[in-house]
């Protein structure tokens, strides 16, 4: 109803934090353009996503966790060369470095972390921890397969790599 009253662009405004929610405020109220503000938080890549599907109507490829803490990181290196002080900007970076991070497997812990970063060091090296956690637990979530499979078939050995890959199954005898 505003956009006909007017003629000036209207801006939709209000709870968008996915691409879906971008397009319903574009189709049920025939704004010009769509304002994202708490969505975007932790979430940069949310505006690339937005456009995409709009031009394209197709999805991304999901922003992978490596993605999210590179941005992390140097989001933090531009708040140093903005603020002239490492210190303001990892206090800085400690929120937004907690929502890089929010919702994303076994976080918690390294959230709590992140809020007492002084050096910008500390906070790469957290983030680089987070993230060697993140593999050690896939590799832990894949050698349980391994295992459980290896139950069923107990008399066969199975060599796997580094990546647990099964390179060969031989059978014993």
């Amino acid at each position: 109803k505003i956009k006909e009253a007017v003629n000036i662009p209207v801006i939709g405004n209000g709870d968008i934090k996915t691409k879906e929610d971008a397009k319903r405020m574009l189709e049920e109220t025939g704004c010009d353009a769509v304002m994202i503000a708490r969505g975007a938080l932790g979430n940069p890549y949310l505006f690339k996503e937005i456009k995409y599907y709009l031009e394209e109507n197709k999805e991304l490829e999901p922003w992978t966790i490596e993605e999210r803490i590179a941005t992390c990181k140097e989001y933090a290196s531009r708040l140093v060369e903005y603020y002239g002080n490492e210190l303001a900007a990892c206090k800085e970076m400690r929120t937004h470095a907690s929502w890089f991070l929010k919702g994303q497997r076994n976080a918690n812990k390294y959230k709590v972390k992140v809020c007492q970063v002084t050096s910008l060091n500390e906070l790469y090296n957290l983030l680089d921890e987070y993230l060697e956690s993140l593999k050690m637990q896939l590799m832990d979530d894949r050698f349980d397969d391994i295992t459980v499979n290896y139950k069923k078939y107990s008399r066969q050995k199975i060599t796997v790599d580094n990546n647990l890959n099964i390179i060969k199954i031989q059978d014993i005898k």
